[in-house]
């Protein structure tokens, strides 16, 4: 339980340049694994429901506030559905427009059910995409990308940013041309360990278009990458990573995720003397 409630939720934020408004726009990314909340059951509709409060708190760097804001999420479902969704998770994304700048994101989350708050916090930064003719957004680390026959597309972001076991993971990120001219660009995409070691890198090129290029990426997870020279699989069994988009022409790192990988937690069984 005590793991359990460590990793209630996860939450993470990417920033990008939205063009409409001429604004950076933060997302704020938030995955809640269904086992960790309460549900109670309805005897009205014969459903087991989950109210659930967020409170959501940016602060700037003089502890003032930017954004604070309240969402009153809910989720129900049969006896049989919530059986079948116990592995997986709840996904909400809210968006705000926050001036350029570092910041401080603060997240509570109430299961009022159980009545219980679980909080995290991280640093956040807001860049300018108009400083240069061309700018790139944050990254988003996908575990599910599915082209439909339509030209939809499903997909499911890795919030967490685990990429133990994950072995069809693509990356998406947005390079904003600013000029009114198409322009060509070639990068390189590496992922490295906490040493600098790389692990693999790949080069993609460009023709981008004046204005958002969106752009998506298979990612090459190595097999070996997490035989980190331990056999068990306990809590400290992890691994550091990074993710990175280098322009060639200037060796600049234009946009990175940090990453990890940690096995799922495997209580040891009790060896008891036969008889007890």
């Amino acid at each position: 339980m005590g793991r359990m409630r460590a990793e209630m939720f996860y939450a993470d934020a990417d920033v990008y340049y939205n063009q409409d408004s001429n604004k950076s726009e933060t997302v704020m990314y938030i995955e809640l694994p269904v086992e960790n909340l309460l549900y109670q059951i309805n005897y009205k509709n014969n459903l087991y429901e989950s109210p659930v409060t967020f409170t959501i708190n940016i602060v700037s760097q003089s502890d003032s506030d930017v954004v604070r804001k309240v969402y009153n999420e809910f989720s129900s479902y049969t006896e049989k559905e919530l059986k079948d969704k116990m592995k997986q998770s709840l996904y909400f994304v809210y968006k705000y427009f926050i001036p350029s700048g570092k910041y401080k994101a603060k997240i509570k989350i109430k299961d009022e059910n159980s009545e219980n708050e679980f909080t995290k916090s991280f640093d956040l930064t807001v860049n300018d995409f108009t400083v240069k003719n061309i700018t790139v957004s944050d990254m988003l680390i996908l575990k599910k990308y599915v082209v439909n026959e339509n030209g939809t597309k499903d997909i499911t972001p890795l919030i967490k940013n685990n990429i133990f076991g994950e072995n069809d993971l693509h990356l998406f990120f947005e390079i904003y041309n600013n000029t009114g001219n198409d322009l060509a660009a070639a990068y390189i995409i590496k992922l490295s360990d906490e040493k600098h070691k790389t692990v693999w890198q790949d080069s993609v090129s460009y023709n981008l278009k004046p204005g958002r290029n969106r752009e998506v990426e298979k990612i090459y997870v190595p097999d070996n990458l997490f035989k980190n020279g331990k056999s068990d699989k306990s809590e400290n069994n992890s691994a550091k990573y990074k993710i990175e988009l280098i322009d060639k022409s200037t060796n600049e790192t234009v946009t990175s995720k940090n990453l990890k990988s940690i096995p799922p937690f495997v209580p040891q069984m009790m060896h008891r003397p036969p008889g007890y």
